[in-house]
């Protein structure tokens, strides 16, 4: 168990995937807490088996939980530790200024600052959902220290894909189409960097917190929060993988409580609500 957070945390050095051990656990018939963690990632991976780089300075885990919802709700989880990211993230800030982080349906923290493009948002964590044998693994890549040798100009983007329950997805980041760049927590905090460790239990706990209320009252008790931080109100985007035989071109416009985007397409005078699918900022 760790600092205030009632987790079974097992830290390695070096893994091929932590989501991996947590499927590896799950398997075995593992509780609910299990939280692996791990340095460096040699096969770290994301939405459709899209592989990212996973070196030291990063903060990499996966947690397992085996919620007692319905199966449409699993899917609002990701929403859920993207709450949690962003509190624990917020909470090294200066006061200020923790409304710069963000959170970008479904599985990207994200910081905004005044006055920046919107469009070039930067992004500081990843998350992704999968289901297997009845439970979950939530994966959460934060970027906490730049690796030595790393630079803006080749992100990392220890997370960059989203998948699972809830497929949808930011622009792909190691392909290097997004306009989107990395942003560190040592860039933001105020004065020395936290450890990894620190920050590990800083988003265990707000986790904790998050998602004992999502069992008890679902994804609506956290919509108002998850509202205030959403990243992409306004934006128009460009939405493949909804199942269409073509992209959505269109205004996001809300989330609703069972946490699927709330859109105006172009030429229509109604909105859509769509579960997933792949966003790309419109220019």
């Amino acid at each position: 168990m760790g600092a205030g957070h009632p987790f079974d945390v097992r830290s390695y050095d070096e893994v091929t995937s932590t989501n991996d051990l947590v499927k590896q656990a799950i398997a075995e018939g593992a509780p609910e807490g299990v939280v692996v963690v791990a340095r460096v990632q040699s096969k770290g991976y994301g939405r459709r088996g899209k592989a990212w780089s996973s070196g030291r300075g990063g903060l990499y885990m996966s947690v397992l939980l085996r919620p007692q919802r319905a199966s449409e709700e699993l899917g609002t989880l990701s929403l859920v530790a993207g709450i949690a990211v962003q509190r624990a993230v917020a909470s090294f800030l200066p006061a200020d200024e923790g409304d710069i982080v963000k959170i970008k349906w479904p599985n990207d923290v994200v910081v905004m600052r005044a006055g920046d493009d919107r469009s070039q948002f930067q992004k500081i964590c990843g998350i992704s959902l999968e289901q297997k044998e009845g439970a979950l693994c939530i994966g959460i890549g934060v970027n906490v220290r730049r690796e030595e040798g790393a630079s803006d100009a080749a992100p990392q983007a220890p997370l960059a894909e989203g998948g699972g329950v809830s497929s949808a997805s930011s622009a792909d980041l190691v392909g290097g189409r997004s306009k989107n760049r990395p942003v560190y927590l040592e860039d933001l905090a105020v004065g020395d960097t936290p450890s990894l460790d620190v920050v590990r239990d800083a988003v265990l706990v707000a986790l904790a917190d998050a998602y004992g209320l999502w069992c008890r009252e679902g994804f609506g008790a956290l919509r108002e929060e998850f509202m205030h931080h959403f990243a992409l109100e306004g934006f128009k985007v460009r939405i493949d993988d909804t199942g269409d035989d073509h992209p959505v071109h269109c205004e996001v416009r809300d989330i609703d409580e069972r946490g699927h985007l709330v859109v105006l397409p172009e030429k229509m005078n109604s909105v859509r609500k769509i579960a997933a699918g792949t966003i790309t900022i419109d220019a």
